[in-house]
């Protein structure tokens, strides 16, 4: 879930993710391995979540070489997230990501967005070896994540993730890039407790700037550019499960992600 906080002695929004859909990161990348039910093994986890969040998080024109490099941000700590195409093997693709000490190595079919295998090390240099699993039984598994993510408020907040209009310009250290963006749709509920904090906020004199300023500068987005190739960090997209069909649209790389999992490119190649 993702959980809202107003803090009214600045009158700012915070973000964070919820400790369970955060615990799927800690789970694969450090090794957490008591996120979900005891009924299934560790293997079967790792494989539904990989396989199920693949074909959201890569483009379909990858080609050897392509590369992005994030720094990540969680609390004071920084951390580096490198993504790169490394090789081909019978028409398929062998993506590398590194991260938090993880060394992982997918094989991928890039027209059909299939996983073929994934080896590597985890973040406790724990071997690695998965292959996929059958459609009935991803679909079983995937069924019960989505029961506990619902069942834990992962849709209270937000109902959806839309494109925003226009196109920003974003700075990061890999450059500046002029930007389309993914933005929250509110729900129902929230959008009444946004109202409600508004009409406080009046009645305190503040202007409609600074209402504004106090309420949406801090509404997460995501930043794409078409220059970047598609490579999506894993912790994205396993942040963004409750509404990840909004990333498959997208054939554009990732180049900043605000307020919620922050991070920002800070090298690329295409």
């Amino acid at each position: 879930m993702l959980h809202k906080i107003f803090k009214q002695g600045n009158h700012l929004l915070v973000y964070c993710f919820y400790r369970a859909v955060f615990a799927l990161v800690l789970f694969f990348i450090c090794g957490n391995h008591n996120a979900y039910s005891q009924d299934l093994s560790d293997t079967d986890q790792q494989t539904a979540i990989m396989q199920y969040t693949l074909k959201y998080r890569f483009g379909k024109d990858l080609k050897v070489g392509d590369w992005a490099k994030y720094t990540a941000m969680s609390g004071a700590n920084e951390s580096i997230i490198e993504l790169k195409v490394t090789s081909t093997e019978e028409g398929n693709l062998w993506i590398e990501e590194k991260t938090n000490g993880a060394d992982i190595h997918y094989l991928i079919n890039p027209q059909q967005m299939k996983l073929i295998k994934i080896t590597g090390t985890d973040g406790n240099g724990e071997k690695i070896d998965i292959t996929p699993m059958s459609d009935e039984k991803l679909s079983g598994i995937l069924e019960m994540f989505n029961t506990q993510i619902k069942q834990q408020g992962s849709f209270a907040q937000f109902v959806a993730w839309t494109k925003g209009t226009g196109s920003e310009d974003v700075i990061t250290p890999a450059g500046s890039f002029s930007c389309f963006f993914l933005q929250p749709e509110f729900s129902e509920m929230y959008a009444g407790q946004i109202k409600t904090y508004e009409e406080s906020l009046r009645a305190q004199g503040k202007s409609e700037e600074e209402i504004h300023k106090a309420i949406y500068d801090q509404v997460p987005r995501l930043y794409f550019n078409e220059d970047v190739p598609k490579l999506l960090p894993f912790n994205i997209a396993i942040g963004w499960m409750p509404w990840i069909e909004a990333f498959e649209g997208i054939e554009e790389g990732l180049v900043e992600c605000r307020h919620m999992a922050p991070l920002k490119l800070t090298g690329y190649n295409k």
